[in-house]
């Protein structure tokens, strides 16, 4: 149908009718009638018309159906069972395009199928030769023939006109011939279904795995190529499938792109052949490899883009205002004896219907599929080689780090963000192409849904400040992303790994993002390695806050006593000694006191930061000024005599001893802080060593966290990964992600406390005081001196204002000291409490003080001297001993006098047991002669209570005397001086007991006299409790303190 009949005619009145008036009008009819049949109906086999043989009745049969030929001529065919063939010629006076050549002549071979009704011919022939019937196809032809119809051999020589006769036949053609009618019709294209579809190759790219022990798990250049590799295996299968696309659509596809497959000429070439040598690492003007994870994603997005593609296509079968002349009166029905087929294969030699785009949606599949090639070819285009490769010319840290909510990874491509590395703006090169965005998702793309809509996230659209809402697609993350399960992150390649972290954690805080992030290093070395200190050593951090603060405090203490001597030299020197003057000490004290407190204040507050070789070196340079003090000082080498005669011999054995005696004093001094820094030192190196090959080297991580996969981006609730090469070359090559929370810091301990940091409320450890004073004397008491908390922070003090027997307390500052002033005349052990208070966390500690009041030497009368028991003698020194039980000591003199300075002298059955002789002899050391008629004990007795007792005030705790028994009661009296028995009667001892000296309240030597057992019964007079472990001390203690 070459022309479209536009005109038909109009008839009037009267009007005389003319063949041709009449002809065009039938014309007209005609043809429309036709086209609204291949037009809006559709053209090819609607139904039925299949082809079988039957090998055994050898019968070609035809089943019943319908189809209409590209010209709208319809043809409807009963079921046709044929026997024979004979051979066919177009009638004489006609011709059919597809069957003749240039000269109208009939140049193809055809054979007319004949039913066993049909009138024999002779050249007819049985359908029994299979090899015949092997090469040919059947097809159905509507032969038109004009009959005459002029006669004059009736009663009328009248013009009868002529008859057109259409005949549908059935027809051979050999597959040569068949070849020959395609070119002549549809320049060799078969029909609009694209049967070739069926040949289009699955493309598989292959996922990149890491076995944590082979090199591409630990060099860059072996990792990097594990992509290139696995790309490059794909490369040309991908490329050549594309291009096939191209040739399959070409009617739908050649507008697009100038009538040129786009594979296979420029731009794309270029492009295709520049990422070919970056793959093969052949390209000098790139860096090696930087960026191969993004050519990898490229990739994949193509054969994601090829296979949505490939699907949309397959069911095209439609196509608007097709060529009419493709098979105008004939129809392909199959070929004679029919191969074996199956669903997924059609046949070539069958005019398969084909529907206008009217009442189906063939339309927009012939739309989608054109777009859908547009962006493949758009994908290559834009693919920016500059922004994954530093070697491009751009500074790739000028490129901010963007989060992008996304629909991956389980849908279509265009449900998806676009990546980061398309130009998505960028127009093409096509003239009739516009840009990526524009045809990344078609339909959105249909429904002309504005851009600020959202719909197509991507990277460039961002604004590089996210501080504000603006548009969806602006600002992404400030709208409702729950629908989105991945988020792409992108622009962190460039960028040192501990800078990309903190954006991507900033990003992830500010919008509330729920993902891990962590940096491995592909280096395995350890020393390379990187480490986040704040985890995993928080036992080691702890300790060495410890030890750190208690030898600072040690040192501290040391210096403080070192000035207070040299605030007092005078005093406790009383001027120059023979030798060494006491200041050419002071200041070898003073450079060994120095040398500590520079080692304390070399040491950092965070373990991390821990100088070990440093603190070594002030250690050892301690050690040497410490001995040298010692032994070159004090001269101790030079006052080793070493005998001419006997040198040979002491000389190495006295270095031997030397050099076995220093290793002790040096163990022993490193047993006061070195061993134990050493041992905390050794710990944490040892520990920084497998936790770096644990937590930071990628092929460590891997094969404990299986499942990492490069995807651009994280799922919701996974962990991001960036990799880095080593220590020395921070930027960030590669990403990964796992798809499960892993290996988070957020619950590490930091090193080091800063603002905001923690604060210990453990009660401060307020320690226990003693100060000593005498009568009517105040002394200042430096509580909080003694007061080192290892924590450390502010203290204040706060005291009691009245001692336990009536001093006073006085608070010089917040921090101390305190006045203590004794009562009136006291003397004895005093006793008061303070609060320690610490200003940062609020928590308190209380100490006691314990306050010594004594008399001055040169007022206590003493009971005996060194001198007068020296006189006495040794022999009754050492009875006295045994008779109190006490263990003699060297100075045996200087024993029994603290004894008896405790006891106010010899009770009076010690006397007993000395004897007369014995206390004569230690009256004359007394000086006192023997009296005629007193005997030597009354004498003794009379002394010490002139001596002893009189001139000493003691506390003591008065006492109900009728829970001591007798006994006891007679031994309080002797140590009063006065004489009693125990067979007084019990009431006469009570009333000697409250008329002697001291009354009922009883001293604590005079309590210690007593046997627990009464010591007991006292305490549960007072209702204080008591416990059978407590010995008699602590139970007199005990009194006095809740006296």
């Amino acid at each position: 149908m070459s022309d479209i009949i536009y005109t038909y005619p109009v008839f009037e009145s009267n009007q005389v009718l003319t063949s041709k008036q009449l002809n065009s009008l039938v014309n007209y009819l005609d043809q429309q009638n036709r086209l609204t049949r291949a037009r809006l109906i559709g053209m090819g086999v609607v139904c039925g018309l299949e082809v079988s043989y039957d090998e055994v009745e050898k019968k070609l049969i035809l089943s019943k159906g319908t189809g209409i030929t590209s010209e709208g001529y319809l043809i409807s065919l009963g079921e046709c069972i044929t026997v024979k063939y004979r051979p066919y010629k177009l009638p004489v006076g006609t011709t059919y395009g597809p069957f003749v050549d240039s000269a109208n002549k009939q140049d193809i071979s055809l054979f007319e199928l004949l039913t066993e009704s049909a009138d024999d011919g002779a050249g007819d022939k049985p359908l029994d030769d299979a090899t015949f019937l092997s090469d040919k196809v059947v097809l159905l032809f509507i032969e038109s023939f004009d009959k005459d119809l002029k006669s004059c051999l009736g009663k009328s020589c009248d013009e009868l006109g002529k008859e057109r006769i259409l005949t549908i036949r059935k027809l051979l053609i050999s597959k040569s011939g068949l070849q020959k009618v395609w070119n002549r019709t549809n320049t060799g294209k078969l029909d609009a279904i694209f049967p070739e579809k069926f040949n289009l190759p699955v493309v598989n790219l292959q996922r990149v795995l890491f076995n944590p022990d082979k090199t591409h798990s630990t060099v860059y250049r072996d990792f990097s190529k594990n992509y290139a590799d696995a790309v490059l295996q794909v490369f040309d299968q991908l490329i050549d499938a594309l291009a096939v696309t191209y040739d399959i659509y070409r009617p739908l596809l050649l507008r697009s792109y100038g009538e040129k497959n786009p594979f296979k000429s420029n731009p794309l070439n270029n492009k295709l052949a520049k990422i070919q040598n970056f793959l093969n690492n052949t390209d000098a003007a790139m860096n090696s490899y930087h960026g191969v994870q993004y050519v990898y994603g490229l990739f994949h997005d193509l054969i994601l883009a090829y296979n949505e593609f490939r699907d949309t296509a397959f069911d095209l079968m439609s196509e608007c205002s097709a060529d009419m002349s493709r098979f105008p009166k004939h129809l392909m029905i199959g070929e004679a004896i029919p191969a074996a087929s199956s669903v997924c294969e059609k046949s070539g030699f069958r005019h398969h219907f084909v529907q206008p785009p009217v009442y189906n949606l063939q339309k927009l599949l012939v739309q989608s599929t054109i777009s859908l090639h547009n962006r493949i070819v758009l994908m290559v285009e834009m693919f920016d080689m500059k922004r994954i490769n530093t070697g491009g010319g751009i500074e790739l840290k000028k490129l901010p780090i963007k989060i992008t909510p996304s629909f991956e990874k389980s849908t279509l491509l265009s449900q998806r963000s676009i990546p980061w590395y398309y130009n998505v703006n960028k127009p093409s090169g096509y003239s009739l192409l516009g840009t990526l965005q524009d045809y990344w998702n078609f339909d959105v793309s249909r429904k002309c849904i504005p851009e600020t809509e959202g719909l197509v996230l991507n990277y460039d659209d961002q604004l590089d400040n996210q501080s504000l809402a603006k548009s969806k697609l602006a600002t992404p993350l400030f709208y409702d992303i729950q629908d989105y399960p991945f988020l792409r992150i992108e622009g962190q390649t460039g960028f040192d790994y501990d800078i990309a972290l903190e954006q991507i954690n900033k990003l992830k805080t500010q919008f509330n993002l729920p993902f891990n992030t962590i940096a491995l290093q592909l280096d395995p070395n350890a020393e390379a390695l990187a480490l986040d200190y704040r985890c995993g050593f928080e036992d080691i951090q702890e300790e060495y806050r410890f030890l750190k603060h208690s030898f600072c405090s040690f040192i501290a203490d040391i210096r403080e006593m070192y000035k207070f001597v040299r605030e007092n030299e005078d005093v406790i020197f009383g001027g120059e000694k023979e030798g060494k003057k006491p200041e050419e000490y002071l200041k070898k004290i003073e450079e060994i006191v120095d040398t500590l407190s520079k080692l304390c204040g070399s040491m950092p507050e965070c373990f991390s930061q821990f100088n070990f070789k440093e603190f070594q070196n002030g250690y050892k340079l301690l050690l040497e000024i410490s001995i040298d003090f010692i032994l070159i000082d004090f001269k101790l080498l030079e006052k080793i005599n070493i005998k001419k005669e006997d040198a040979e011999k002491q000389v190495p054995l006295i270095n031997g001893i030397i050099q076995r005696f220093l290793p002790i004093v040096n163990k022993i001094a490193d047993m006061l802080f070195y061993n134990r820094f050493f041992r905390l030192y050794c710990s944490f190196k040892r520990r920084e060593f497998y936790l770096k090959k644990t937590t930071g080297a990628f092929s460590e991580y891997i094969g404990k966290h299986p499942g990492i996969e490069h995807q651009a981006g994280v799922p919701k609730g996974g962990t991001f990964i960036l990799i880095y090469e080593n220590n020395k070359n921070k930027t960030v090559f590669a990403d990964f992600n796992l798809p499960y929370l892993c290996c988070t810091t957020e619950n590490c301990v930091p090193m080091c406390d800063g603002v905001g940091g923690f604060v210990s409320d453990i009660e401060p450890f307020a320690r226990p005081d003693y100060a000593i004073t005498v009568v009517d004397v105040p002394v200042e008491i430096d509580v909080l001196r003694n007061d080192n908390v290892l924590y450390g922070g502010s203290f204040a003090v706060k005291s009691e204002e009245v001692s336990r027997f009536g001093g006073t307390v006085k608070q010089l500052s917040g921090q101390g000291p305190l006045l203590y002033n004794p009562a009136k005349g006291f003397t004895g052990t005093d006793y008061f409490e303070y609060e320690l208070h610490n200003t940062k966390s609020g928590a308190t500690g209380k100490a006691l003080v314990t306050v010594v009041v004594k008399i001055a030497e040169a007022q206590v009368k003493t009971c005996y001297t060194v001198e007068i028991l020296q006189c006495w003698g040794p022999l009754n020194i050492q009875l006295a001993l045994r008779m109190r039980n006490i263990r003699p000591s060297d100075d045996i003199s200087q024993s029994l006098l603290n004894s008896l300075h405790e006891t106010l002298g010899f009770t009076q059955a010690e006397m007993q047991e000395l004897g007369d002789n014995r206390i004569q002899e230690l009256l004359k050391c007394l000086g006192i002669n023997a009296t005629a008629g007193v005997k030597p004990t009354e004498l003794l007795i009379q002394y010490q209570s002139q001596n002893c007792q009189a001139s000493v005030s003691r506390p003591a705790i008065a006492i109900d005397a009728k829970v001591l028994p007798a006994i006891e009661i007679v031994k309080v009296l002797e140590t009063r001086g006065v004489v009693a028995s125990a067979t007084d009667s019990k009431e006469s001892l009570e009333k000697a007991l409250a008329s002697s000296a001291g009354g009922n309240e009883l001293t604590e030597p005079e309590l210690l006299i007593l046997t627990r057992s009464s010591l007991t019964n006292i305490l549960n007079n007072r209702n204080l409790a008591n416990t059978a472990s407590e010995n008699k001390t602590q139970l007199v203690k005990k009194l006095f303190n809740r006296r």
